[in-house]
This record gives C-alpha cells, structure tokens and sequence, in this order.
C-alpha cells in the first residue's frame, strides 16, 4: 500500500545555541517545521521558548547553529530580511498602535509589508491596500469592528488583531507566540478557530501553554525543557513520552 510522501521542511534550526551571561537560553537545538502543518512548541516557563522565536525572528542573534528557511541560511539576516522572505511573528504583549482604529492598524501592517500586487498608479495600489485589508479583518473576525479603537475591543479581540497584523503579508510561516494567554474560555475558542482558518494557507509554529489547545490543533509538537528539545513527535506520542511527563506534562 503507498503512503503519502512527507511534507517538506519549510524551517530548519540545526544546534542554535545561545547564552546570557551565565544563563544558557538554547542549548544545541534541532527543529524541523514543516511546509503546511501546524507545530507546536511547549515546555515551562524559562524554557527558552521566546528566546528561541526572537532567534528565528532575527531579534537575537544566536552564538552558534543555523536557521535555514525555504531552502537559504537566514541566521545572519536581519528581521526585515526574514519577513521579506515571508517569516512573521506576533508577541506575548500585544504591540498595537492604540490611538488608531482597527482598520488604520491592518492598513499600517500592509502597507508595511510591500506585499501588494504590482500595480501602474497610485489609484490602483490604494485599492490593493484596501482589498489585502479587508480580507484580513474578515479572516481575523474584526470585520464589523474596523472603525473602533483599540481600547474598545475585548482582549482576544486585540490578540487577534495582533494575529491579523502578523499574518498582513501573506507569510509563510507564522509565529505566534502565546496567543491565547490571558483569554478566558470563548475567547481561546476563538482563537484556536483563527488558527484553523491560518493553517489553510500558512505554516503556523505555535507557541503555547494551553495543552488542551495545543493537542487538538497541532499536527506535530516539540518539547523545549532547559534550552533543549526533549522530544517531537506526533501529539498522542509526545503525550505519552516519560520524559515529557517527568519534565513538563506532569505539572499541568
């Protein structure tokens, strides 16, 4: 019987290292994310998790290893470089410009990406703006919401917002580092939707400490305990793995 091919890696991380003074952040770690899926990555708190997206994103230059990206060596570039290339992130801190609208936000990130179709006049690209802005809005559920300011909307409405901002030029690969934090239990239901609607045409590397979120949307997940990754798998595997249960999974 034929099986399916595996997909391919869209991201490699091969040994990142990187230290803070006596503070070692990633010790040697290997990651491989792949075209299409959503994959998770786990581990407590003071694992390394935002320091190692910061090392993909371009923010912390690692001491050691390799980062490659649709096939090229990234890890020396810069994060303008990398979201050229279609590498995007979001943040634990909502980094909203909360003096204007919802709209002027998305228009703000596209206009920001330089990601429209080509076109002769400015007519025309200002209707290419528009059309990119609208479809984000409506993909981030804030459609009906797009002339309100920040400080009107709920707090998973801002983070879905900070996900409508990350997503604005058509990346890749998306980051989100914990998007669900600090949302109650509709809100998280919320965004666990968004991330089903993203994955539709983008790769999405989730961090996340929700595991019951974690476990139903994530294809595979990675394990990041101490600056290393103890294990990556399929969902149920990495459940079960001792390792990952003496580590991690046992404090949940």
């Amino acid at each position: 019987m034929s099986t399916a091919a595996p997909r391919s890696a869209l991201l490699e991380v091969e040994r990142l290292s990187k230290r803070f003074g006596g503070v070692i952040a990633s010790a040697g770690v290997d990651l491989r994310v792949r075209e299409g899926e959503v994959h998770a990555l786990i581990g407590p708190n003071g694992a390394g998790k935002t320091t190692l997206v910061a090392q993909l994103a371009g923010q912390v230059r690692p001491d050691s290893g390799r980062i490659v990206f649709a096939g090229s060596d990234i890890t020396r570039l810069a994060p303008h470089e990398r979201a050229r290339r279609g590498l995007a992130r979001s943040f634990q801190i909502t980094r909203l410009f909360k003096s204007f609208a919802v709209r002027d936000n998305v228009v703000l990130a596209v206009q920001a990406a330089g990601r429209t179709e080509p076109a002769a006049g400015a007519a025309a690209r200002r209707e290419a703006i528009e059309r990119r802005v609208d479809e984000v809005l409506a993909e981030i559920g804030l459609a009906d919401q797009a002339g309100a300011r920040i400080d009107a909307l709920s707090h998973g409405e801002q983070r879905a917002l900070e996900v409508g901002l990350a997503v604005a030029s058509r990346p890749r690969l998306v980051m989100l580092d914990e998007p669900m934090a600090g949302m109650g239990h509709d809100e998280s239901k919320r965004m666990e939707a968004l991330i089903r609607r993203l994955r539709a045409h983008t790769t999405v590397l989730l961090i996340e400490h929700d595991v019951d979120a974690v476990f139903r949307l994530a294809d595979r997940v990675s394990v990041l305990v101490s600056g290393q990754i103890i294990a990556s798998g399929a969902p149920e595997a990495v459940r079960r793995d001792a390792g990952v249960v003496e580590a991690y999974l046992g404090e949940e």
